[in-house]
């Protein structure tokens, strides 16, 4: 069984994912390039500095523009956004989501919910269907509900015909959602909808490319939020694994000095045992000079960071997103972003940009080692990567607020 360094693994997830050895990809195809490595970009519109999904795509994508995500998901449909936990994912994909949605649909007709809002949805089906592309706006009365998904009753109607497959993400103004029929948004060839069997099988294996490295438990926490069946028990976890490796689609490894074992796909195999040998995958490297930055503002819903526990292992650093904290029991800051260095996650900056004034505002900085952090060359380097967000970010000036 091969067993690799920390450090090693730390390398091979962020290289998986674009953060390592520097940005690879750039433009409108890569960031497409970056979504499809990635396996899925969480969506939020919290927009402090950039959104979530575009600091991610910044991070890894050299001269990225917001309007580069934006053609790839409502210009050339490559891309769509769906989900309570709101991701975009390949449009290759569509088939395996639209069971769920089959199946939310199943659910909330079971619950009753659907009996309450019967008569407006068939309201809202047959606007769309004449009016359609729409926003909720654009649907005149309603009764008012104060739902968080629509404060009208028509609001919510369209959530639902979102939610369950017969409406997609047309477009966007800010983040409101522009809808239409998803027959008139996805193309016809992906207007099949895939099995059951196919769907949980597709589970496993993309659960695993999404995180590319993780411990058994991990890896069936993903397969439960993308498989049809109930989460599983410790016997039939095992068997998943045992499924996996049998089919030769993944192998285990163990990370020197860590209890227990790693799942990772079959095909990254040869991959770690380059990096064993300090070669770094040609396909890794930057082909565009500059494109390794001194250091990385990652956002606070970065796919690095989507499991706690597994980047408190591997980079010791301890990270929770505050902002939905209460002030007094903070520690840091409402919109806290990650600093990697190289491999390692260094500290942590909370910024928000001023664009009235075009002024990027900080407004405290944390370093994990206060000893590296006073070095003049690791002082520079954070200079510069502060200067260049500023830039990415169309400010003119950084600020430090008083705190």
């Amino acid at each position: 069984m091969l067993e690799i360094s920390r450090q090693l693994a730390r390398r091979y997830l962020l290289g998986r994912q674009g953060l390592w050895p520097g940005r690879r990809w750039s433009g409108k195809e890569g960031a497409a390039a970056a979504i499809h490595a990635l396996g899925s970009v969480q969506m939020d519109p919290v927009a402090l500095v950039h959104r979530s999904h575009d600091l991610v795509l910044l991070s890894r994508v050299a001269d990225y523009r917001p309007n580069d995500l934006d053609e790839l998901l409502y210009q050339d449909r490559r891309f769509f956004d769906y989900g309570g936990h709101l991701d975009i994912y390949p449009m290759e994909q569509l088939p395996y989501w639209r069971q769920h949605m089959a199946r939310r649909r199943q659910e909330l007709e079971d619950e009753g919910w659907v009996d309450g809002y019967r008569q407006v949805i068939e309201q809202v089906r047959g606007e769309l269907t004449e009016r359609g592309p729409l926003f909720n706006r654009d649907l005149k009365g309603g009764r008012h509900v104060g739902s968080y998904r629509g404060l009208k009753d028509s609001g919510v109607a369209l959530y639902f015909l979102w939610l369950t497959g017969e409406s997609m993400t047309h477009s966007r103004k800010g983040f409101e959602r522009r809808y239409d029929l998803l027959s008139r948004i996805a193309p016809p060839s992906l207007h099949w909808q895939a099995e059951e069997q196919a769907v949980d099988e597709w589970s496993e294996t993309s659960a695993l490319e999404r995180l590319g490295l993780a411990t058994p438990v991990e890896w069936a926490a993903t397969v439960r939020y993308r498989r049809l069946g109930p989460a599983w028990s410790a016997v039939e976890r095992q068997d998943g694994v045992r499924r996996l490796t049998d089919q030769g689609q993944a192998e285990l490894i163990r990370i020197a000095e860590m209890p227990g074992t790693y799942l990772v796909p079959k095909a990254a195999i040869p991959l770690l045992q380059d990096l064993v040998r300090e070669v770094v995958p040609g396909d890794w490297v930057p082909s565009r000079p500059g494109a390794v930055p001194d250091m990385v503002f990652l956002s606070p819903l970065d796919n690095v960071l989507h499991n706690r526990n597994r980047t408190l292992r591997l980079f010791d650093f301890d990270y929770l997103w505050e902002i939905y904290t209460p002030v007094h029991k903070r520690r840091y800051g409402p919109y806290t972003l990650p600093i990697l260095y190289g491999d390692r996650l260094v500290g942590r900056i909370d910024l928000r940009l001023n664009r009235p004034k075009r002024c990027l505002e900080m407004n405290g900085v944390w370093w994990e080692s206060a000893r590296e952090a006073r070095g003049k060359s690791f002082q520079a380097a954070f200079r510069r990567s502060l200067e260049a967000f500023m830039t990415a970010h169309e400010a003119t000036e950084i600020r430090e607020q008083p705190s």
